[in-house]
């Protein structure tokens, strides 16, 4: 009935005995509780706990993390890949859309299961926005799943965005600037190289990102991610060196010869941090207008608080203290205006009515 009334609306179905079985089916996410009635309810649930009091963990820890893991993978891995399928896009521009393609066959296969897998996994698995105990005692950090914040169509395409634009700048420094400048034999960056040095720094900005969305940081996720972008020159290296008739055969040292394409790599770099850092302080401008709310009262006086609850009025914004104070006058007003137009003792007879009389009386 729920489903149908509203066929928008996530619903959520709690039972624990065999009577309850087809709710938790009809419902999108179904949770049993085994116990004294069998377990027929947790057999046909998604999720099964033992005690009713595990469902608050359940939703405001597991429920509201595994929201957003997943929500943040599935607009990673578009990304990720997105990216480095693009600046071949934009390289066609540049060679005239001949076809030529900007990477080595073999080493453009090992992209998602060797450069950017691993820490992925481990990302998923671990990762945790807040403390456990601050995602039970705080239950309004798992409205972002009930307002869909962390995955909609507008989070999906900013993600594209972000990796057009990155397509583009990765290009630039990785193989326009790099050619326009010579190396130390007095050649320019050949095309093999260029194109190499291009793929890495896509490796290297997409595994940056992971590690700026990291917020427990245990030294293990970010050793993988570091792993994960050395073995790139690994798999270079042996790609040179064991396909001696493939296109980039012997050509490590001159992949390592231009200063200027790795002084690139370094400003791409410097560049994310340089954006975290932008968006980090953004955040906390954010939290600080919260906590600290400059509010004016009735007679012109400038307060400041640092957590208080304002209340929209039509010409100004006054005190929750005050509007209290302001209620309970007019309150009293009413009582003493009942009283006498019946000539009762109503203001003392009502509970309210008993507070206001207490209050005046101290």
């Amino acid at each position: 009935m729920i489903r149908t009334r509203f066929p928008k609306k996530m619903t959520l179905a709690v039972g624990d005995g065999a009577n309850d079985v087809a709710m938790i089916l009809k419902a999108h996410v179904g949770v049993g509780i085994a116990g004294r009635e069998g377990m027929q309810a947790a057999r046909a649930s998604d999720f099964a706990i033992g005690k009713f009091k595990f469902l608050r963990p359940l939703l405001f820890v597991h429920g509201r993390e595994a929201y957003r893991r997943v929500a943040f993978l599935v607009c990673y891995n578009f990304y990720k890949n997105f990216l480095y399928v693009i600046v071949q896009y934009y390289f066609g521009f540049y060679s005239v859309f001949s076809g030529q393609t900007l990477y080595e066959p073999w080493v453009y296969q090992l992209y998602n299961v060797c450069f950017t897998g691993a820490a992925l996994f481990y990302w998923g698995i671990t990762d945790f926005e807040f403390e456990k105990s601050k995602l039970v005692l705080e239950p309004l950090l798992y409205r972002v799943g009930l307002e869909g914040r962390l995955f909609n169509m507008k989070v999906f395409w900013g993600w594209q965005l972000y990796a057009f634009i990155q397509a583009v700048l990765l290009l630039f420094v990785g193989m326009v600037f790099p050619q326009l400048a010579a190396v130390a034999n007095g050649r320019t960056f050949s095309f093999w190289a260029s194109g190499h040095v291009v793929y890495f720094e896509c490796v290297l900005v997409v595994n940056v990102v992971l590690l700026r969305a990291t917020h427990n940081w245990t030294g293990w996720g970010e050793l993988v991610v570091v792993l994960q972008v050395l073995s790139y020159f690994l798999f270079v290296y042996a790609d040179s060196v064991l396909l001696t008739s493939g296109v980039i055969a012997h050509f490590f040292d001159e992949f390592l010869s231009s200063c200027t394409a790795w002084l690139g790599c370094l400003f791409v770099f410097g560049l994310l941090l340089a954006e975290k850092a932008f968006l980090d302080m953004c955040a906390q401008l954010g939290e600080l207008r919260k906590t600290k709310i400059y509010v004016c009262s009735q007679e012109g006086e400038s307060l400041q608080f640092d957590t208080v609850k304002v209340v929209e009025d039509s010409l100004s914004l006054v005190p929750q203290r005050e509007r209290d104070e302001k209620q309970k006058d007019e309150e009293t007003k009413y009582y003493s205006q009942f009283n006498d137009e019946t000539g009762g003792d109503y203001l003392s007879q009502t509970a309210a009515g008993r507070n206001i009389v207490q209050n005046d009386e101290e």
